[in-house]
């Protein structure tokens, strides 16, 4: 490197070598003109001509030392030139960063003030370099810093960053501030390079708040959820599974799936996790789990895989609804639904049930065996053989008092027939009948035996 320094100042040499070498060749003349003059020894000519070899080795030498003389003095003044150029060529190269730099960046004194500043600086600040030099940096600061400098909030000459909110025209910004002091020796200067992290701060304040809203719900949701890792690891759990299992936070917490409120797919083929690593994406299914007391809870199991930020599987997520008082509802309403059934299907009496649009819906044995299967069909044709309904239709009136309404009909067989119509409206709102269809021949004809009597 230092080869191609001393190349380069060669080449560039001006006046000063040839300056030395005038100066040598002036030297030569005066000497032999001093010769002749003082020493009245030949011509002029023949002095500077001279074959002494005394006086060849003598002005040669003081020719010599001048030239190398001046050949160092040039070699300097190159380099000092050469250095002088790489200076300004670098101040130029930095101050062009410094102006056209896309964040903002300033210069400060030890006390916080304003040394200069680049045009992001100016945009940022909305203010010109004349009306920001010399102010504090803390002028334009929502929150005051008092009697505080740099130097001594920042631990000069450490580095630090520090974020600070202002507000133009009303709306708030925030400079993220990285300091950055020199080690000159005459004057201590900070540097400050700014990012506005504004748009960053809302989007974190927007993440903090979904979050806290994202963990409210999950929090508060009435069914118990919990994370699974795809290691079988517990990660979170929710407040209603916690109530749920029995076991507390601190114990459900990190440890494994099937430690906590086992169920009867542990360990099988059935593992939500096992199929959902499987390629399934929703699972929904009935299970027993197991308290810690041993306590039975029936659950309805829900089951969806969990994804990281960058769509990467990381486990599961399942909620469990206690449905213990849905299956013992459920119990109840079998064990009801069976008794009338059984009812029903012993009575003498022929019972079906009937819609508001006359159609059968419901036939118990003893009716079937006087009717036939005629479920589905209109009630006036199954019961009185009639095309189209009755004038004076019991069901309605039925309907229309609330109460229970009961008829008589001759069938075309002979046979006389009670008929009774209980209102009532189904879970779906929609109105129903239960008839009983009684045969009252024998009693009729009996009656009539003893008023002929």
């Amino acid at each position: 490197m230092q080869m191609f320094k001393i190349k380069d100042s060669i080449a560039r040499f001006d006046n000063l070598l040839w300056m030395g070498i005038g100066v040598g060749v002036f030297y030569w003349i005066a000497e032999s003109v001093l010769q002749v003059l003082v020493f009245q020894e030949g011509t002029v000519a023949s002095q500077i001509l001279t074959r002494d070899v005394h006086e060849l080795w003598k002005r040669s030498l003081v020719l010599t030392l001048i030239i190398v003389f001046s050949f160092y003095v040039q070699l300097r003044i190159n380099e000092r030139k050469l250095k002088d150029n790489a200076f300004k060529e670098m101040e130029n190269r930095y101050r062009m960063l410094f102006e056209e730099g896309l964040i903002p960046i300033f210069l400060f004194d030890e006390t916080g003030r304003f040394i200069d500043c680049n045009h992001a600086g100016q945009v940022f600040f909305e203010s010109s370099p004349e009306e920001l030099v010399g102010r504090l940096i803390w002028d334009y600061a929502i929150k005051k810093y008092p009697n505080i400098d740099l130097v001594d909030y920042f631990s000069y000459p450490s580095k630090k960053s520090i974020e600070i909110d202002y507000c133009f025209n009303g709306k708030t910004r925030t400079l993220l501030l990285n300091l950055i002091p020199s080690h000159e020796s005459r004057r201590k200067i900070i540097y400050g390079l700014g990012q506005d992290i504004t748009e960053r701060k809302v989007m974190e304040r927007d993440i903090s708040l979904a979050h806290t809203e994202l963990n409210q719900i999950f929090q508060t949701a009435s069914v118990g959820m919990r994370v699974v890792d795809k290691n079988f690891n517990v990660l979170k759990v929710n407040e209603t599974f916690v109530s749920l299992s029995g076991e507390s936070l601190k114990n459900a917490v990190g440890k494994k799936c099937y430690m906590v409120f086992s169920g009867d797919l542990c360990h099988s083929d059935n593992c939500p996790l096992q199929r959902i690593i499987n390629g399934e994406q929703e699972i929904e299914c009935e299970v027993d789990k197991h308290q810690k007391n041993g306590t039975i809870v029936h659950c309805l199991l829900s089951v969806r895989p969990f994804y990281g930020p960058n769509n990467e599987f990381k486990g599961i997520v399942e909620s469990f609804k206690n449905i213990n008082e849905l299956k013992r509802i459920q119990e109840d309403l079998r064990s009801e639904h069976d008794k009338l059934r059984r009812i029903l299907f012993h009575r003498l009496e022929g019972v079906g049930i009937v819609d508001a649009d006359y159609t059968i819906e419901y036939l118990n044995e003893s009716l079937k065996s006087k009717l036939g299967d005629c479920i589905g069909e209109k009630c006036y044709a199954a019961f009185r053989e009639r095309l189209k309904p009755c004038e004076d239709c019991i069901m309605l009136n039925a309907f229309l008092s609330g109460k229970l309404e009961r008829s008589e009909f001759n069938s075309s067989s002979g046979l006389i027939y009670e008929q009774t119509y209980t209102p009532f409206t189904e879970s779906d709102g929609r109105e129903k009948v239960v008839v009983t269809l009684r045969d009252v021949t024998e009693v009729k004809t009996a009656k009539a035996v003893t008023y002929r009597a």
